[in-house]
């Protein structure tokens, strides 16, 4: 009982730190290196129909696993046969 009092109190007393923290940081995507500003500009070539823009696009769209749509399930691409 005295222990839990104890947490309580620590816990009340911690509170008006976490409060006043800073916001969190905008979100990072781990997996993709490029900007905003890049992806804007890939994707004012592809619209503009400009080599190789147009084509790297194209050919993204016929692969296998290029989807808009979300696929049930997770795969793993490892590279390994």
């Amino acid at each position: 009982m005295i222990a839990a009092r104890f947490y309580a109190v620590v816990a009340c007393a911690l509170l008006p730190a976490f409060a006043l923290a800073a916001p969190p940081a905008r979100f990072v995507h781990p997996g993709i290196l490029q900007s905003r500003a890049d992806l804007q500009l890939m994707k004012g070539k592809v619209a503009a129909s400009e080599p190789p823009w147009k084509q790297a696009w194209d050919n993204l769209l016929r692969q296998p696993y290029s989807s808009r749509l979300p696929r049930q399930g997770v795969e793993t691409l490892t590279g390994n046969p």
